[in-house]
């Protein structure tokens, strides 16, 4: 027992003493490379020859000929005076870097370096042909952002993708003394990107405060004056843009806009006839179309286009009976034409269940399976879910509906068992329907996995 301990001790110091080690290494690579940056960002800036990177090892097996990351590629020539634009990036980085350095080039000024470690990971050792290790490889990941002006008219914006190889070699004092750690380049290699992650946070920033100034005047003004309306007021809700890949972008998660109109303007016949309450309104979702301009702090929304959610008018009982009906007709033949679907898969069934959706292009259905034990829900469009849809059976068991307010919004709780040749499950979801008032029938909005109930079916 005691030997046993004693073990266990010593394998659980050596894993702490390894991991101390590791973050050691990892923590050395990380502050040269910040001295890296930090020298080029110097020198760049102050236009100090004498200021220049080291720690280089040109002789390391895994070298490259390093592109440059100060200019933008395509003005390569027009900033460095090289004839030869096609091999510009072949050149040596320290040849590059002293390029915009030089004295001779004091008309070339750089203003911003940004530089953002997007992460660093260990990747292998560094050994001898006899297999001793002589160093550690590690990889880390940037950002890299430089700003330059020549002749005070042609700008460069350079943004860069920069991994950088490092090799870390070690040196110990002596027995009980510390070891340090010394990290050297062995390889840059680059690509261009279009945006650094701090512009288009940025870019999503100002769309956001664009879009907040727009609830703020818009919703009091003319836009809404076809509806006639009675008021108009924004529901409760965020809003939030998706990290934008450009400067024209769409931005739909928003908060809804209510517009209450008179209701007598849809009613036809005696008053004692419709339900309480009697009410007209529109709930409408804004979708916005975004454009931000270079400098990224400013832009405009160039169009704003309405999604209809809601049309609710005063009923009386026989079209509030009428509607019941339409969308217990709906989910009926929803759920007996995808338990024939699974192994008929005949165009014209898929089509029709097609039909069922809002947009088949759009409309989510969540679709789950259980590997390990673990639980996967991943999202399909409609039309993806039918195409991809096969197997031997299917078997849908509805639960009592939740009912919105004038039926406008109707969820069905479901309970499905799928099989296949070679996977089965049962889980339980959600169908949710939504009236459309236009066409005066329901349509399937989206299918949704309750989380954790997907359970595999034993053989």
């Amino acid at each position: 027992m005691k030997k046993t301990l004693l073990t266990l001790i010593v394998l659980t110091m050596a894993f702490a003493t390894t991991s101390f080690a590791q973050d050691a290494k990892r923590a050395a690579v990380l502050d040269k490379q910040e001295e890296f940056f930090n020298t080029i960002k110097d020198g760049l800036e102050t236009k100090d020859t004498k200021i220049k990177p080291k720690d280089f090892r040109s002789n390391q097996r895994c070298y490259k000929l390093w592109q440059q990351f100060f200019i933008e590629y395509s003005k390569s020539k027009s900033f460095l005076g090289s004839d030869d634009t096609d091999t510009i990036d072949l050149k040596l980085f320290s040849t590059i870097y002293s390029t915009m350095t030089k004295s001779a080039n004091k008309n070339i000024t750089t203003n911003d370096v940004y530089v953002h470690n997007i992460g660093i990971s260990y990747t292998e050792e560094d050994t001898t042909k006899n297999g001793k290790i002589k160093g550690y490889i590690y990889t880390t990941e940037n950002e890299v952002g430089v700003a330059s002006v020549k002749d005070d008219t042609l700008h460069s914006r350079a943004r860069y993708h920069v991994e950088i190889e490092w090799i870390v070699t070690w040196k110990c004092s002596g027995q009980g003394k510390d070891t340090t750690y010394k990290p050297t380049i062995a390889n840059i290699s680059t690509y261009e990107i279009p945006y650094l992650t701090k512009e288009k946070q940025q870019m999503g920033q100002t769309a956001k405060e664009l879009i907040e100034n727009w609830y703020a005047t818009e919703t009091v003004n003319e836009t809404f004056a076809k509806y006639n309306p009675v008021s108009v007021k924004t529901l409760d809700g965020n809003i939030s843009v998706e990290t934008p890949q450009g400067q024209k972008f769409i931005v739909t998660n928003v908060p809804e806009i209510r517009i209450d109109m008179n209701p007598e303007e849809f009613m036809t016949g005696d008053k004692t006839l419709y339900l309480e309450p009697i009410e007209a309104y529109r709930i409408l979702k804004p979708v916005f179309e975004i454009t931000i301009n270079d400098d990224f702090t400013s832009g405009s929304i160039t169009n704003v286009d309405f999604k209809e959610i809601t049309l609710h008018k005063p009923e009386t009982v026989a079209e509030r009976i009428e509607k019941y009906i339409k969308q217990e007709q709906l989910i009926n033949d929803y759920v007996a034409g995808l338990t024939n679907y699974v192994n008929d898969r005949s165009d014209s069934l898929r089509t029709a269940l097609e039909g069922m959706f809002a947009d088949k292009t759009s409309s989510v259905i969540e679709v789950s399976n259980v590997v390990a034990d673990k639980e996967t829900i991943r999202t399909r469009t409609a039309e993806q879910y039918l195409k991809r849809l096969k197997g031997n059976l299917m078997q849908i068991e509805l639960g009592e509906p939740v009912i919105g307010t004038g039926l406008e919004t109707i969820v069905y709780p479901v309970y499905q068992q799928y099989e296949s040749a070679t996977y089965s499950d049962n889980t339980e979801k959600e169908i949710h329907l939504l009236y459309d008032a236009e066409s005066a029938k329901y349509l399937i909005d989206k299918i949704l996995v309750i989380k954790g109930s997907t359970k595999l079916l034993s053989k």
